[in-house]
């Protein structure tokens, strides 16, 4: 049991797109939680009354599975894991920031997880986070869709999504619609129907307050839709005759996709009540649409 929570952590924190990460550091990192969980767990040690040889053990077994010479003990069990569950747990992630700052309620932020934060929760949650660095990116983040465009950044992000900066922006994005569309975010929340071949890929729904409207459509189960391959799942030929309905309650105008700057009319044509999900999943697997007039 230890062995696998050992390893389940060790994926968790593994450095994404490292091929040669500081082993010395992950072996301290994981040892001090090794320790630290043993002793909790009240098993084979504890903080009352540390057994020494149990946790002498623990700490073979990291340096078994993190040698000085290279990780090789870890790679024999997870090498072909690594990519495919920090990419997937990435747009994991994009999802669950884009639910979490359009849902009804208050979001929780903590400060420092804006760019990822591959971090055990102790000792790892202890280190200062550096909001300068977070800062500066940010600031080159705005300088880039002011200069090239929104899709064209949001785009090259997903890309290269091994430096984590996609979340960065989504959350910038997000918080910004939050200022500009309080009332709406503070309305009433509205459930949209998914109809389609991939109806079960989609989260949907609406937030509306008098004449104004946010709505919010997200992917899950993205590894299941790619077919393992490293992928997001973009576009008609993937979503194919996949819809989201839309109800009278939301108003008619043109709409802009705050995270991918992309537009789509409603209520405006015979398709009115109807957006293609292919159509808002182009550049990203997940959109947030706000009337165009309303954007700020």
């Amino acid at each position: 049991m230890q062995e696998y929570i050992l390893l389940q952590s060790l994926l968790g924190i593994w450095p994404i797109g490292l091929a040669e990460p500081d082993i010395e550091a992950l072996r301290t990192r994981l040892g001090e939680y090794a320790i630290k969980a043993a002793r909790e767990a009240k098993e084979d040690t504890s903080w009352l009354d540390p057994d020494e040889a149990a946790e002498a053990g623990l700490r073979d077994l990291v340096a078994t599975m993190l040698p000085e010479q290279g990780a090789g003990g870890f790679e024999r069990y997870f090498r072909a894991m690594l990519d495919p569950v920090a990419f997937f747990g990435m747009l994991n992630t994009l999802s669950a920031v884009t639910l979490k700052l359009t849902a009804p309620g208050i979001p929780d932020l903590y400060q420092g997880t804006e760019l990822p934060a591959l971090a055990l929760v102790d000792p790892d949650n202890r280190r200062p986070v550096d909001l300068d660095a977070h800062a500066a990116v940010l600031a080159d983040l705005d300088a880039r869709v002011a200069s090239e465009s929104l899709a064209t950044v949001a785009a090259q992000l997903l890309a290269g999504w091994q430096d984590g900066k996609l979340k960065l922006l989504l959350t910038s994005r997000l918080l910004r619609l939050r200022r500009t569309h309080a009332a709406a975010l503070a309305g009433d929340y509205l459930a949209l129907a998914v109809q389609g071949v991939r109806n079960d890929h989609l989260c949907a729904y609406a937030r509306t307050a008098e004449a104004t409207a946010v709505i919010t459509v997200v992917t899950r189960w993205s590894a299941i839709l790619s077919a393992g391959a490293l992928r997001a799942p973009l576009g008609e030929q993937v979503w194919q005759d996949t819809t989201v309905l839309l109800p009278p309650k939301i108003p008619p105008g043109r709409y802009i996709d705050v995270l991918s700057g992309r537009t789509h009319d409603i209520g405006t044509g015979a398709d009115a009540a109807v957006l293609q999900a292919g159509a808002l999943l182009q550049t990203l697997p997940c959109c947030v649409l706000a009337r165009l007039e309303d954007v700020r």
